[in-house]
Order: structure tokens, then sequence, then C-alpha cells
């Protein structure tokens, strides 16, 4: 009987099924990293953990976690000042995530505030990469993403909802790298704020076919019925 189960089961057919991974932070560990956080940086990270880093210390807490006063869900705050430097360091937010087929990654995206006489001249960008990252410790881009804000034009109606076509791949594990970074040389003593919210992956997770698994399991209770009247 059991050899009769394993050999039904194994018969038994998978399909792909859709999942969502909520990977919005409910809280940040963060610090002053000149380099910011690479893919490598990435891979060492506790699963589901953010981190978060800022160019120097005239940046400090510009990366953080916060909560929506009116809905209340928590949201990833990601600031930039005019004191970075420019078209490099920045500040940034990662994380790191398992799924077995990750398709896309989609999220929320608006302006939170914005200050400085000068924000007129200042101009800046927003990034997101997703990478994949092999069992010998190798990353591949799978999907990326940037907007440029100027700071002449931002607003609090500011707001987007990117989604991001996710590339295939032998993977073991996937990141997340958000960053922010200073692109004028005008805006002095400027910056602005972006919230980063409902920050999910929809992937493909395999489970057993309904049908065929239904199949399944009435072969085996017929299996069990013989047995039973067979030794009566």
């Amino acid at each position: 009987m059991k050899k009769t189960l394993i050999a039904l089961m194994a018969l038994a057919g998978v399909a792909a099924a859709q999942v969502t991974i909520d990977l919005t932070p409910t809280s940040i560990s963060t610090g002053v990293n000149r380099n910011g956080l690479s893919p490598t940086d990435v891979q060492s990270l506790t699963l589901n953990s953010w981190k978060g880093t800022w160019e120097n210390s005239n940046l400090n807490n510009q990366v953080s976690v916060g909560v929506d006063d009116t809905t209340g869900a928590n949201f990833l705050s990601l600031q930039i000042g005019a004191t970075a430097g420019n078209n490099s360091g920045g500040n940034y937010a990662a994380v790191k995530f398992e799924a077995e087929t990750p398709l896309t990654l989609s999220f929320d995206f608006k302006n939170t505030s914005s200050w400085g006489g000068n924000k007129a001249k200042f101009t800046c960008e927003y990034t997101c990469t997703v990478y994949g990252f092999g069992t010998d410790g190798s990353s591949s881009v799978i999907g990326t993403w940037s907007d440029n804000i100027a700071g002449s034009s931002i607003s609090n109606e500011y707001e987007k909802s990117p989604s991001i076509t996710l590339e295939k791949g032998d993977y073991t594990s996937y990141g997340i790298i958000f960053r922010s970074m200073e692109t004028s040389t005008l805006g002095d003593k400027a910056g602005v704020a972006m919230s980063i919210s409902n920050i999910k992956v929809t992937a493909e997770n395999l489970v057993p076919e309904p049908t065929t698994a239904t199949l399944s399991l009435l072969a085996l209770a017929g299996l069990a019925a013989r047995r039973r009247r067979a030794s009566r």
C-alpha cells in the first residue's frame, strides 16, 4: 500500500500558481557608508530584513521607515539632500528575499516633502535594481527602474506606481536595491523626500494541480476499499 501511495503521489501533476510577497519594511537598520550597498552586501543580508545607508553624516536619517497617518500603512522613506555628492554616492535601501520564480516587482512611489530655497535648481534620480543571486555568489540584474525628479516640479500630487517585469533564471535568492542620488550642482541646501510603499513581488510557486490531485486521491480511496473487501 505504501509503495502504491508513493507511486500515485509521483504521478500527481504540478501547476504554477501566482503568489504575492509583501516586502514593505516594518523596520530598517541604517548607517553611514560612502559606497552604499552592493549586490554582494545584499547577498549577506538576513532574508526580508531591510538595510539602509547614507553617503555622509550630513545625510543622517535620510533612510527610514515611516507610517502613513491616514492609513496606518508602513512605507520606506528615501530622501536625498544637496549635501550629497553630484552623480555619485547617495542614499540606499535594500532587501533580500526568496521565491521560486519572481515575475514582477511593483510599488507605490510619491513625494512626501521637499525643502530649500534653491529647490527649483535641485534635481535627483531614484533607481530600483533587482538582482538574482547564483549558488556561486554571482549576481545578475533581472529588472530595473528609474525616475528623474526636478525640484521645481515636485508636489504632493507627484505619485507613480511602477511595475517591473523580472527576467527568469536559475537563482537561489534575490535582492532589491533602491537608490536616491543628487544630479544637480546648484541646489544648495535643497532636498526631496519620497515614500516607497506596497513593495510587492508577484511570483510563481509550484503547487499540485487540483484536478490531478483530486484524481489521485480518488484512486487511493478506491484502492483502499478494494483491499478492505479482499481482506474480509
